[in-house]
């Protein structure tokens, strides 16, 4: 339904100062915000701190329509896909597009003027600069240059009074104002851009109305679907595509789709169009909570269908195989359906710019079969997938431009670089900028090929190229005129979504927020895609996205990369990976987050991001632009996906990173797996009781029984009274969250570790096992025949079992190797190295009691006599072996050198010329009771960091945690920030 715009006729006669200054003390700037900010989205706040704001920037659109000499601007009330409590305002210039960059400044200025007397003297300055630059006639010194004001709103309860305040206060400029009621934002961008006519190019009809809106982009859309006659290739109206389910997230775009809707019932009835949709709209306003759970911001950051919140009656016959979403202003639009197995499908903005820009390309090819005549191009910022970028460059063959994350941005670098410039950012917003290039290369092309057959496929790529410019929104992304132009392409093109779909896949990518004290020690490159500053930062991103290639051997496809870039509006910093695996996604998003971590100092109080992981829907791709990542959540930089992960470093070493936390696949908030020593971490002190009321209602019963379980486990343990964990003196990180695989291998979907493919090490282990089986039961069959004491049987099949579970457990544990993101000490040192006991310990009772013994009855029975000879000769077999092992372990243990050290010719060989200090028997045995020296289980190290001789991000957390508990926030206050999308 179309609105009529009432109309307020200014004189240009500002009201005196005095007046001026009561309006604006009348809204005083509230206390609880320190300064506004004019980010990519204009002014956006909780609406009851909008009101200071609202009158300040009315006074402000006048100014700057005054400084124009009377071009018409445009102020929109909406906080797009923000929550329903918020607002916001945009401000939109004279040709349709965002406020001048150098004009933010102004508006900053002012709507942060301490004073009405502050405030007045910059309305002063910009009346000034709007006279010096429109002089008036002598005689009209109480007047302005003419002032003209479209004020739009969205459906919010508060935009109305928001919107009153706007109004009164251009008026009191003497400014003329245009309210056009509850539009969406790109229809107010529209009907600003077309008001300025003579910045319109005559290709495109002018129209600055509702109904004008609804009639160019109507028209233009079905006369492009009847060019599909014309090829007799596409124009063809799949049967899973005939009904366009659209969700309106219970915003405004919901009641202006409507109207497009009857337009088309219109059409249809003079039955000139083929191939026209139906349109089903759902989640229309007051059906349920705006933006919530539902709308393009929802679909894309979740990765999930929205929720349906219209009455059954509008269900009936309802198809989820080709469905659409905008988002609360109707400037997103993202397209989604389910298959046959009910698996959700997202095609995103980055898809839609794929789409786009091929289609453009064809059209202009069957032209310009060269692609000399004009420039066309795709800007995508450092968020784009990198499959469809590579898909551009390498398919498309079309130029790809990386620009600074912002709408503001993007749509400047297309203007600048393109002569048909192509924008959508990954959560559907963007549009199609055509240049006069364009319009000169249309108009040739038409003189060229006037008199052609309406067949030519030059002829009909003409007809198309002509009509995209008024299909198309050129003034900002507008939901409903995409939403056509992808519906008239895949109409032409014979397409359904799954079609479009299999284009290419995307990478798996992570993206992450960190808070930190100082954002600023972080700085970019123009376009964000790398840190200039520390310059340490960049090198090591490079150095770790270079492992993932080589790991993932990405020669051909798409390569992983990862960027940091610090946020625009808080002292957070965002992290982007993606990798050909989403394990690979998430470990380079651990490995940069641990590297800001080191640099800036992080605020959040990670102990709950370490057990406390979000739910894995929540760890999809998300939205990749400047507003949706100010609000994204906070992602657990240690929680990577995987427990190992190898990389070839530059010398050939292989390195290894285990990572903390454990994620459940259904989404709830689980407990760490305990996989080491001690008690576990959140059950020590105060901390079990920050963690058990933080996740008491996301616990199941099951989780919570296995809790008890490791719980009791770890009171039996023999290292249980040495506490560890992050506030405790000992700390090991042996959290893991690689769901649990029961297979074999040294992959990362393996939950068992172990070497399958060393043959010669998986046969000396059967040989291993089966010889001190066979020594066992000999010693057994010993016993039993009074050959040797029983105890001393007994001891030997005790020391066998150690040392077959030492066996086992060192089979079936990743050997590891130093992480990459480890921080050297003075020197890495590792020895390694097991005596076979028991079979030496034969040794020494065979030799006693058979070669020995000189009493008459001590003897044994002919089979039992060549068992225990040969259990002699495999003993002094193993003596022999093992004495050289022992000799370099007692030798690295006396000097300090390790052995690889000292075969390089690193260290002297000789103990008495050592230089190194001999290493304490605790770093060897740990500082456990001396007991447990015997027992195969992890040691508890003084001091974890020394001994192994390097540290990681992970246990510098730790210690930071431990040591300055102040500088972290609370839990309580930490569980909403986390937790809140």
């Amino acid at each position: 339904m179309s609105s009529v715009p009432k109309i307020y006729r200014g004189s240009s006669v500002p009201i005196s100062n005095d007046q001026l200054a009561a309006l604006i003390d009348a809204y005083p700037k509230p206390s609880a915000i320190s300064n506004y900010s004019y980010g990519t989205a204009g002014f956006r706040y909780d609406a009851s701190l909008l009101p200071c704001v609202f009158v300040r920037m009315g006074i402000f659109a006048a100014l700057r329509s005054a400084s124009l000499g009377g071009e018409e601007v445009g102020v929109m009330i909406t906080a797009s896909h923000n929550p329903e409590p918020d607002n916001g305002m945009k401000l939109a210039d004279s040709n349709g597009g965002m406020l001048d960059a150098a004009w933010e400044k102004h508006a900053v200025s002012l709507a942060n003027a301490p004073t009405s007397k502050q405030a007045l003297v910059l309305v002063d300055t910009l009346s000034k600069y709007a006279l010096g630059r429109h002089p008036l006639a002598a005689g009209d010194t109480a007047k302005l240059p003419k002032m003209v004001v479209h004020v739009g709103r969205d459906t919010r309860s508060h935009s109305a009074p928001l919107a009153n305040l706007v109004l009164r206060a251009a008026l009191a400029m003497g400014a003329t104002v245009i309210d056009h009621g509850e539009v969406s934002t790109p229809m107010l961008h529209h009907f600003v851009m077309h008001a300025n006519g003579h910045l319109l190019p005559s290709i495109i009809p002018q129209r600055c109305n509702e109904s004008g809106y609804y009639e160019i982009m109507a028209l233009s859309y079905a006369a492009l679907l009847r060019t599909g006659k014309l090829d007799g290739i596409g124009g063809k109206r799949l049967a899973n595509t005939k009904k366009l389910v659209i969700d309106g997230a219970c915003g405004i775009g919901a009641l202006k789709i409507d109207t497009f809707r009857k337009i088309f019932d219109k059409l249809n009835a003079e039955g000139c169009t083929h191939g026209l949709p139906v349109l089903r709209t759902v989640n229309f306003p007051g059906e349920g909570p705006l933006n919530e759970n539902c709308g393009a911001e929802y679909v894309q950051k979740q990765q999930l269908p929205p929720n349906l919140y219209s009455p059954q009656s509008k269900m009936v016959g309802l198809s989820k195989s080709y469905m659409t979403s905008f988002d609360g202003d109707a400037d997103r639009v993202v397209f989604h359906y389910e298959d046959t197995q009910g698996k959700f499908h997202l095609l995103d903005g980055d898809k839609i710019a794929v789409l786009v820009s091929s289609f453009i390309q064809e059209e202009l090819r069957c032209i310009d079969p060269n692609g000399q005549a004009v420039k066309c191009g795709v800007v995508q910022t450092a968020y784009a997938n990198g499959s469809s970028t590579l898909y551009l460059k390498n398919v498309v063959k079309t130029n790809v431009v990386i620009a600074k994350t912002g709408v503001k941005f993007v749509h400047a670098a297309a203007h600048h670089h393109f002569d048909v410039g192509v924008y959508f950012e990954a959560n559907g917003h963007g549009t199609v900028l055509f240049g006069p290039k364009f319009y000169d290369f249309i108009a040739s092309a038409d003189a060229r090929l006037r008199g052609t057959p309406r067949h030519n496929r030059a002829n009909i790529a003409l007809r198309r190229l002509r009509l995209l410019p008024a299909l198309v929104n050129q003034s900002v992304g507008d939901a409903m005129s995409d939403m056509l132009l992808v519906d008239a392409i895949l109409f032409l093109r014979g397409w359904d979504l799954n079609a479009w779909a299999q284009l290419y896949s995307d990478m798996p990518s992570r993206q992450a927020k960190v808070k930190v004290a100082d954002r600023t020690v972080i700085t970019t490159n123009d376009n964000e895609t790398a840190a200039v500053a520390p310059i340490a930062l960049q090198k090591a991103l490079q150095s770790a996205m270079d492992a993932m290639a080589a790991e993932e051997n990405s020669t051909d496809g798409p390569k992983p990369r990862c960027f940091v870039r610090p946020s625009g509006t808080e002292d957070a910093v965002r992290v982007y990976a993606e990798a050909n695996t989403q394990n690979g996604a998430d470990s380079l998003a651990s490995e940069a987050m641990m590297l800001i971590y080191k640099l800036c100092g992080v605020k959040v109080d990670f102990r709950h991001h370490l057990r406390s992981p979000m739910p894995t829907w929540q760890c999809q791709k998300m939205m990749r632009d400047d507003d949706d990542i100010e609000n994204g959540p906070i992602f657990n930089p240690i929680g990577g996906a995987r427990q190992r992960r190898n990389f070839a470093g530059n010398n050939g070493i292989d390195y290894n990173h285990a990572y903390s936390s454990v994620s459940t696949g259904n989404g709830n908030i689980s407990r760490p797996q305990h996989a080491g020593y001690g008690p576990i971490s959140p059950s020590d002190g105060d901390d079990k009781k920050q963690f058990t009321s933080f996740n008491a209602s996301t616990l199941s019963s099951t989780q919570q029984s296995t809790d008890i379980t490791a719980a009791c486990c770890s009171l039996c343990h023999s290292t249980a009274h040495l506490t560890e964990g992050p506030n405790q003196p000992f700390y090991r990180d042996n959290f893991n969250d690689q769901p649990y695989s029961c297979s074999f291998g040294t992959d990362e979907e393996n939950g068992i570790w172990m070497n399958t493919s060393d043959q010669a090490g998986t046969i000396m282990a059967f040989i291993v096992w089966v010889l001190l089986g066979y020594s066992a039961w000999t010693f057994t069959a010993l016993a039993r025949s009074g050959g040797i004491p029983c105890s001393l049987a007994a001891a030997y099949v005790i020391l066998c079992c150690l040392a077959l579970s030492s066996h086992a457990k060192t089979t079936f544990t990743d050997p590891g190797s130093v992480p990459q993101a480890a921080v050297p000490n003075e020197r890495m040192r590792r020895e390694m190295g097991t005596p076979d006991q028991p079979l030496i310990f034969s040794l020494l009772l065979l030799g006693w009691n058979y070669f020995m013994c000189a009493e008459e009855d001590c003897t044994f029975n002919v089979v039992l006599t060549q068992l225990v000879r040969a259990v002699t000769v495999l003993s002094i077999g193993a003596l022999l072996f093992t004495s050289s092992m022992i000799m370099n372990v007692t030798f690295g243990l006396m000097t300090g050198i390790g052995t690889i050290d000292r075969l390089k010719k690193k260290a002297n060989g000789l103990i008495g010329e050592a230089t190194e200090e001999p290493v304490p028997l605790k770093d060897v045995f740990g500082v456990g009771a001396y007991i447990t020296w015997l027992f195969p289980i992890d040691p508890v190290f003084e001091d974890f960091d020394r001994v192994m001789g390097y540290s990681t991000p992970q246990r510098l957390l730790r210690e930071e945690m431990r040591d300055e508990p102040t500088r972290l926030y609370s839990p309580s206050g930490l569980s909403k920030d986390m937790l809140s999308i």
